[in-house]
Parts: C-alpha cells; structure tokens; sequence
C-alpha cells in the first residue's frame, strides 16, 4: 500500500503537537518544513500561548 502526501498531511494533527508539546514542555524538535509551517500556523492563532512562552523563557534567564 503506497501513502500519498495527502494521507500523510492528514495524519499529522498539528493541534495535537502543539498540545503535546506544551505538556511535555519539548525544548526541541525535529520536523519536516511542512509540519513545522502547519505547527507554526496553529501556534500564530494562540497569542496566550506566545507570550506565556515568552514570559517563561524570561524568568528562566533571570529577565524581567
């Protein structure tokens, strides 16, 4: 059985990653440009999401 792009596309749940990402607090990842572009998409729609991130990444480094 041979896997199209399309079929492939439609497995990967960007919203899912995204989750799981921020659950699991990954501080690093390998994608393919595909993903990491849908991935970017999902995450541009959750400004909360960028400045807890950012927020965070702060207060680990002793910033403000």
């Amino acid at each position: 059985m041979s896997t199209s792009a399309t079929d492939a596309e439609a497995r990967f749940d960007a919203e899912a990653t995204l989750r799981a990402i921020q659950h699991h607090v990954v501080t690093s990842t390998r994608m393919v440009p595909t993903h990491f572009y849908h991935l970017a998409l999902v995450a541009s729609d959750r400004p909360a999401v960028r400045q807890k991130s950012r927020s965070s990444s702060a207060s680990s480094r002793g910033g403000p």
